[in-house]
């Protein structure tokens, strides 16, 4: 759990525009309610998998549409943060979930 926490802050501190910040925070969440609603219908491995694609899916059409609004830009980096803030909410998901097992 503190290697996950160190690579939240690690990416924090590495983003170069603040408004790019909440990135870590908003992706994370969407793989995690990814892989919760992929969760009710079947329970898997695959799951945090799929949550993980369909995360990095999200926020590369996200960086395409920006390329055509004006004013707006499309950056590589970002679809990379975008998909990082993914996996390290699953994996948090997955450390959390996996000590709760252990103490139930």
């Amino acid at each position: 759990m503190v290697l996950i926490l160190a690579l939240y802050f690690t990416h924090y501190f590495f983003v170069r525009y603040e408004i790019e910040k909440i990135h870590l925070v908003s992706y994370s969440l969407l793989a995690i309610l990814y892989q919760k609603t992929l969760t009710s219908y079947k329970t898997s491995n695959w799951t945090l998998l799929l949550a993980g694609l369909g995360c990095a899916l999200v926020g590369t059409v996200d960086e395409v549409l920006q390329y055509f609004i004006p004013r707006r830009f499309f950056q590589w980096s970002d679809i990379y943060l975008n998909a990082v803030s993914g996996v390290l909410g699953l994996a948090l998901l997955f450390i959390l979930s996996d000590k709760t097992k252990k103490v139930s």
